[in-house]
């Protein structure tokens, strides 16, 4: 009963629905309206009964004839019904059993009549008959029964004559069947036991091709393979059938249709045959990513002339959609951008309704009538693109990017038709004629299939049926040879495409490379057709070099015939080695002309590699590139700390491979454990770096290193060891002893590791491991070795030929680096070809300014050799839409377009660039030369600012010409100081040339004024150094840097015969008086190569730069590869992302306590609060501030370690799957993969340029060495208040642990604080004034500190050699009375004398000199000098006795690290800055100041 209410409850029922609930109203002679029929459901016992009561013979004709018109309903079916509702489909059923009921009744009620008058007629005759029989019934029966014999015989006689003439055709038909298929039985057989498995294996198959189609259209292969085989297991885990051998193309084509899809243009590779799938089954319109253009070729090619091409940027496309909407055709939207048109919402979520049996589709405000043909695609451009979640649940994102075997396989095809027409002509035909054989016998099968099922009565009655199976197996027959003589001919040929796979192979690996280089910078974009033109190019010209050198005759027209003949001679091979060098010599110069002088040498680097990593046997690799480059060892270069600190983590114990070396860092030497334990051309390395100190010495001595690590090593007959007695932290890296630690026996002899025997890339790991600071230059020699010195040279281009190289239809792009302007090079060129640049229409882009660019676009294309000129495309992100449109027509114009137009762009990186544009535009870098030669070249010349006529003043004085030669040179060197890092600028400033222009003219206002007198000096440091390029500077020590170069290039001595700018060697002195001609010889005599000295940097400031550059090439190559997940799941132990980053957060977890603090011991706030109080009753003499900072400290870090473990908690319950893994989570999981610190925890944590290992270990000495310090004031109030029993004897007796010595634990307070650890080191250094403030009972303000470097003792431990930083807490001597010790800080740029006790210069291969303890010493400021300002000197107490030099002050900076930069607090401290340090110097402090010396906190690692 309840099934019969079930339609009642709906408010908007189904068509069907209402459809079957009219019929009944009818039936029941009822208003058929549906709320009758719930009235009707209402009661569904009553219901039920009126239904099978109903009188139907009584039912007029009127009801039926109504009912008519739902019953002849085509869909009124019960399957359909059924489809919708149970209940409705019973009453379906009874609804047409009553309608066939009365068409039956209406043909047999007269039938019945005529019958029941028979019967009345029979029944007379039979009475009058039934007389008459009884007469006639004795001789009747006698006759009937002989002629009953008779007939019977004659049957039988007919029936066996007619049985015997069917029998013998049968047995002919049946001879001619079996005949016919004979050879279907067992492709039948097995095809029912295909179909047989493939039905029993159903439901997972279509489970797993539903989900594909619907999750796996925007993922690569990788990741679409690693989620099918998650599925398959889960339907295997769950008993559901899935064949052993799925694949999806299986699952979901037909015989013969991906075969039919690649002749029309779909690549071969299989995830474009997934896409085509998934495009053709999907749900929803299909968004396709598409940055190579084959989707649209294909989509093309398929569709036909019913496709509609319509850019989204055309402001009409929605006619050009309507149009296609009405009349069933397909539309393609090209070039969509992250943001859909609003008006394609409706079009996209199928917003269709029925009117008057019509599809309807609202667009806008127009109607449209829906044609259920119509086909709608969209692509985008954008390689990488970010949609919206509510745009991605309403269309179907398919990844269409360029695969590597589909790419191949063009690039295959472009060489053959350039190398081998013919035969690739053949390759095109044959595959035509393949799919027309193919398709020819599946229609044939078909045929055959439909004959059988078609045949009604015996099979064997039908000789029409006999006749068509045996003409369909002769053709059957005939096609198949075809087929197989076809499928001969393709492998012969397959074999001959084959040897020019190499080629092709080798192109596509060129290929992957310039699509990386846009993560790089956004311009750097190539499009595929751009690189299929290059590729075809190169091949044409050799080609017909080929050709040339064949009509020359001779041993060269052999080898062309070789060439294109015989593929096995060495001169083939010789001729794809010479195609393939010249496929990248064309593309390097061109790729190389687009690339900012930083990222070349990572593109021909990479381009180098990649070829060299080629896996195949067949791989043709050029002479110096014959050594293969392992995956393993590419991944060991990228990622060696990483790779060190998992092998690290996963030992969980000491290495046993011996104590590192002394001179490494602890960093470096897992990273050397791991290449020793890993890669097996080095094992003996970690031996050696114990046992052979003097091969490692002559390794850190060497420069030309690269080429140093290809000669063996002979070892010496002793070590020699330093100085005995002298400190070990003046010991240079080469100057270290070999490892003492090691017990006798460890090392039996002396081990030189064989170096020489190491291939290219091996060397440039072990450089990269112990010579970061050589890595750039071996890059370059490795590069050099393996595939030529001119791809590591740069594109020499000029603008004349690159001008030439374009055409009309390519614009022209300049990519800007700051300060850079090529208006002036553009318009020398128009001058130069034109005689005049009147041609030139230039607008610089910004508000308002695209409507004049556009009409100028417009006038330019119909008027003769005009040029176009539209800088700074960056300003008019809302033109870009429009210059894309722009560009495209020009694609279109062709022919029409005037071929000396020329369109100039030019923008700074910027994403709202359009990436069409780039992919066919021809991109120029333009930045700034590098060096100071090259600047001045740049600035004095014709065009620069400083011209013959601005050089040559004589109503300016004498001064004049030298005076702009040194405004120069001091423009040059600021700017030339920013590649020194820190060392040159603590923040990077853009000074330009509108500086030095501005700069000359204040200086020719002020010469001309003074009107012959003295150069007022003062004057001019004031405008130019304060001014002018003071504007830029942020930073006073910056100030102070600038304010010293200055003076060195305007004071009174340059004025003197032959001043000299430049301290370096080759830097000859600038003439007196010097001509113009003079001036620019001199620049020319200039060094190439600038050596740091000419910039005022110390020498070894040069290994800092090249370090700094390594670690750019580096972050630049990692930032292309894909994550190291699992060390790319080829690991030994086959770990996943997961479960590596799983194993580093339980090592952190274990490492890091939870708290600063246990939960059951005392707290340190409420010590110090008691402390507080007693203070107090004492009458605060008691002083406390160091205590508060204690307690700060600990707060700080007690909050950075809860942070810590509350997010890697979360993270390993989200990584075992145990919760969701939010935003937050998955920023740890990246920053444990990737060794960074996450940025969660860096808004907790203090100022670090650590790695997350280094950063880790860091973290771990900060916690233990406040802890002893926490410890150490809860036992001291423990021990004084008698509470040392109870509660505090544990605290007590574990502090007593801590200290290394009892008697530490006697001091009142520590003796020596390691500043590094501190969060905020200027708030203890506050503290400390404080303290001495109260105790002399001074103001605070009136204080400052002096700096006592204390002197190196044989008592004295070197903090930097003590793994434990919070053992030197307590350690030694009484504390000083007043002020404190800190240790634990770096000298950058400079080192310390112990005896002079003054600074010096930098030691060889040591960046960061580590200080010895130094006493900070409270004192009063002076009244002259302000507090807080960087020239505030204090002049310290130095022994100078034993030194008659005269010694200086240098006001030396503190920072936190080696960035120098950080955000102010609101007390106007800076984050990073600490404090200024007086030390003493026999330099004059400008030498300093020029080498950026600087006092650090902490070191990078």
């Amino acid at each position: 009963m309840p099934l019969f209410s079930n339609p009642r409850v709906y408010t908007n029922p189904p068509d069907l629905v209402l459809t079957v609930m009219y019929a009944v109203c009818i039936l029941l002679q009822q208003k058929p309206t549906w709320a009758v029929a719930k009235q009707l459901l209402a009661d569904p016992a009553g219901f039920l009964k009126r239904l099978v009561s109903l009188d139907k013979d009584s039912l007029p004709e009127k009801v039926f004839l109504s009912l008519r018109r739902y019953s002849k309903d085509p869909e009124f079916t019960p399957e359909n019904v059924g489809r919708v509702s149970t209940a409705c489909r019973s009453m379906c059923q009874w609804v047409l059993a009553l309608d066939n009921y009365h068409d039956v009744l209406k043909i047999i009620e007269p039938k019945q009549k005529k019958v029941r008058v028979a019967e009345e007629a029979l029944a007379k005759a039979k009475w009058n008959l039934k007389e008459k029989e009884k007469n006639l019934s004795r001789i009747e029966q006698h006759q009937a029964s002989l002629q009953e014999r008779y007939n019977a015989s004659v049957e039988e006689k007919v029936e066996l004559a007619a049985r015997k003439e069917l029998t013998t055709k049968r047995l002919q038909r049946a001879g001619q069947l079996i005949a016919a298929l004979s050879d279907e039985k067992d492709r039948w057989k097995s095809s029912v036991a295909e179909l047989d498995s493939q039905l029993k294996h159903i439901v997972g198959d279509t489970i797993i091709s539903a989900a594909f189609i619907t999750y796996c259209g925007p993922l690569s292969t990788s990741y679409r393979e690693a989620i099918v085989k998650t599925w398959l297991e889960s339907c295997r885990s769950a008993d559901i059938a899935v064949s052993n051998d799925y694949t999806f193309i299986g699952t979901m084509t037909k015989k013969n249709e991906i075969q039919h899809w690649r002749t029309t243009g779909l690549p071969s590779d299989r995830m474009s045959t997934e896409n085509a799938l998934i495009i053709e089954n999907g749900p929803h319109w299909p968004l396709i990513i598409d940055p190579q253009g084959q989707a649209q070729r294909w989509l093309s090619r398929k569709e036909g002339v019913r496709l509609y091409n319509v850019q989204a940027s055309n402001p009409s496309y929605m006619k050009t959609v309507e149009r296609a909407i009405r009349t069933g055709d397909a539309v393609l939207i090209q070039d969509v951008t992250e943001s859909v048109d609003p008006c394609l919402r409706p079009l996209l979520e199928k917003k269709i309704t029925v009117h008057r049996r019509h599809s309807i589709i609202k667009i806008g405000d127009n109607e449209v009538e829906y044609n259920p043909n119509f086909r709608l695609y969209l692509t985008t451009s954008l390689p990488n693109p970010h949609f919206l979640p509510n745009l991605c649940i309403i269309m179907k994102l398919v990844n269409f990017n360029m695969e590597y075997e589909g790419l191949r396989e063009q690039l295959l095809a472009s060489a053959l038709t350039l190398q081998q027409p013919q035969l690739e002509n053949q390759h095109s035909q044959l595959l035509h004629t393949i799919t027309s054989l193919l398709s020819d016998l599946h229609q044939l099968e078909e045929r055959s299939l439909q004959l059988l099922q078609d045949t009604m009565g015996h099979i064997l009655d039908d000789q029409s049926l006999i006749d068509n199976l045996r003409k369909t197996k002769e053709t059957f027959r005939k096609v198949s040879q075809r087929v197989q003589s076809t499928r001969e001919k393709e492998r012969e040929m397959a074999k001959v495409r084959k040897k020019y796979l190499p080629i092709a192979r080798h192109a596509a690996n060129l290929y992957t490379v310039l699509a990386e280089l846009a993560q790089i910078n956004y311009m750097y974009q190539f499009s595929l057709e751009w690189f299929m033109g290059k590729y075809t190019q190169a091949l044409q010209w050799g080609g017909q070099a080929s050709e040339r050198s064949t009509e020359g005759g001779g041993t060269c027209a052999t080898h062309h015939a070789i060439n294109r003949t015989d593929f096995e001679t060495d001169d083939f091979r010789q001729h794809l080695l010479t195609l393939m060098d010249l496929v990248t010599e064309i593309i390097y110069k061109d790729v190389s002309l687009a690339l900012f002088a930083e990222h070349q040498l990572c593109f021909s680097f990479l381009m180098c590699c990649r070829v060299m990593q080629q896996e195949e046997e067949d791989a043709y690799l050029p002479s110096g590139c014959s050594e293969p480059l392992p995956a393993e060892e590419w991944r060991t270069f990228l990622h060696t700390p990483m790779l060190a600190d998992i092998l690290a983590g996963r030992q969980r114990q000491p290495a046993q491979a011996g104590a590192p070396a002394h001179w490494l860092a602890d960093s470096t030497w897992n990273q050397c454990l791991y290449l020793g334990t890993q890669l097996s051309a080095f094992s003996g390395f970690c031996q050696s770096l114990q046992s052979c100190p003097c091969q490692w010495r002559a390794f850190q001595q060497a420069d030309a290193l690269y080429g140093f690590l290809a000669l063996p090593h002979s070892p010496c007959k002793d070590c020699s060891s330093p100085p005995a007695g002298q400190p070990a932290i003046l010991q240079s890296a080469e100057q270290q002893p070999a490892p003492t630690k090691t017990k006798p026996g460890n090392v039996k002899s002396t081990a030189v590791f064989a170096w020489e025997k190491l291939t290219g890339f091996q060397r440039l790991i072990l450089i990269k491991v112990l010579r970061p600071d050589c890595l750039t230059s071996a890059v370059r020699r490795f590069v050099t070795e393996k595939i030529g010195a001119k791809f590591v040279e740069g594109s020499k281009m000029s603008l004349l030929e690159i001008y030439e190289h374009s055409n009309s239809s390519t614009p022209i792009i300049f990519l800007l680096s700051p300060g850079m302007d090529p208006a002036s090079v553009l318009l020398r060129l128009a001058q130069e070809l034109h005689g005049s640049s009147l041609h030139v229409d230039m607008v610089s882009l910004g508000q308002g300014q695209g409507k004049r660019a556009d009409q100028l676009l417009s006038k330019a294309q119909v008027q003769k050799g005009r040029w176009v000129f539209l800088q700074n495309c960056h300003l008019a992100a809302s033109f870009m839409t429009r210059l894309q449109a722009i560009v495209n027509s020009l694609k279109w114009k062709g022919s029409d377009l005037d071929p000396h137009f020329r369109l100039w762009l030019s923008s700074k990186p910027d994403p709202n660039f359009p990436a069409c544009i780039l992919q066919r535009g021809l991109k120029v870098a333009v930045e700034a030369p590098q060096g100071l030669k090259q600047k001045l070249l740049h600035l004095v010349g014709v065009s620069g600012e400083v011209t013959e006529k601005t050089f040559s003043k004589p109503e300016c004085g004498p001064a004049w010409k030298t005076l702009v030669f040194s405004l120069c040179f001091f423009h040059t060197v600021i700017q030339e100081r920013k590649k020194y890092d820190t060392l040159g600028w603590n923040i990077p400033y853009m000074f330009t040339s509108a500086d030095l222009e501005v700069s000359l003219l204040n200086q020719e206002m002020m010469l001309k004024g003074c009107e012959g007198e003295e150069v007022p000096w003062a004057a001019l440091r004031y405008l130019i150094g304060e001014v002018v390029y003071g504007g830029h500077t942020m930073d006073p020590w910056d100030q102070r840097c600038m304010d010293a170069i200055l003076e060195h290039c305007y004071n009174p001595p340059v004025l003197q015969e032959g001043p000299i700018f430049c301290q370096g060697q080759g830097y000859p002195a600038f003439p007196k008086d010097a001509s113009w001609s003079q001036c620019c010889a001199f620049i020319q005599n200039m060094p190439d190569e600038d050596v740091a000295e000419a910039l005022g940097m110390a020498g070894s400031a040069e290994a800092l730069v090249q370090q700094h550059q390594a670690q750019q090439l580096l972050q630049t190559i990692v930032g292309l590869q894909p994550q190291l997940s699992s060390v790319h799941q080829q690991s030994r132990d086959a770990e996943s992302q997961a479960e590596v980053a799983l194993r580093l957060a339980d090592y952190i977890l274990e490492k890091l306590p939870e708290r600063m603090e246990p939960g059951k011991n005392v707290s340190l706030q409420d010590v110090i609060a008691k402390m507080g109080s007693k203070a107090k009753e004492d009458g605060g003499q008691r002083p406390l501030a160091l205590l508060v900072v204690l307690k700060e400290e600990v707060r700080r870090f007690e909050r950075l370690l809860g942070g810590i473990h509350s997010s890697l908690l979360s993270f390993c319950s989200a990584a075992r799957g145990e919760t969701l893994m939010t935003q937050s989570t998955e920023e740890i999981l990246n920053a444990l993969l990737t060794m960074t610190v996450p940025p969660a925890w860096k808004v907790l944590s203090y100022e670090s340029c650590m790695a997350l290992g280094s950063w880790v270990l860091d973290l771990e000495q900060r916690v233990k060495f406040f802890q002893a310090w926490s410890d150490h004031v809860k036992m001291k109030y423990m021990k004084r208040t008698e509470l040392s029993t109870g509660t505090g004897r544990p605290i007590w007796q574990r502090c007593m642990k801590m200290l290394s010595s009892p008697k530490a634990s006697e001091h009142e307070r520590p003796r020596s604080y390691w500043l590094s650890g501190f969060f905020f080191p200027q708030g203890f250094l506050t503290a400390v004034l404080q303290e001495y403030a109260r105790k002399r009972n001074l103001s605070v303000d009136s204080l400052c500190f002096r700096h006592h470097v204390q002197p190196l003792q044989e008592a004295t431990p070197d903090w930097s050699t003590i793994p434990q930083k919070s053992t030197l807490l307590f350690e030694g001597a009484e504390p000083p009375e007043d002020g404190v010790l800190v240790y634990g800080l770096y000298l950058s740029g400079a080192s310390w004398h112990p005896e002079s006790q003054t600074l010096q210069e930098a030691l060889p291969k040591l960046q960061n000199y580590p200080m010895p303890e130094i006493h900070f010493l409270p004192c009063q400021r002076p009244d002259d000098l302000p507090p807080h300002h960087p020239e505030t000197t204090e002049q310290p107490e130095v022994d100078g006795s034993e030194w008659e030099r005269e010694l200086f002050l240098y006001e030396c900076p503190l920072y936190c690290t080696s960035k120098r930069t950080g955000h102010v607090f609101s007390t106007g401290l800076s984050s990073n800055f600490i404090t200024a340090m007086a030390l003493p110097t026999t330099q004059p402090p400008s030498h300093w100041i020029f080498r950026g010396t600087a006092m650090l906190c902490q070191l990078d690692e």
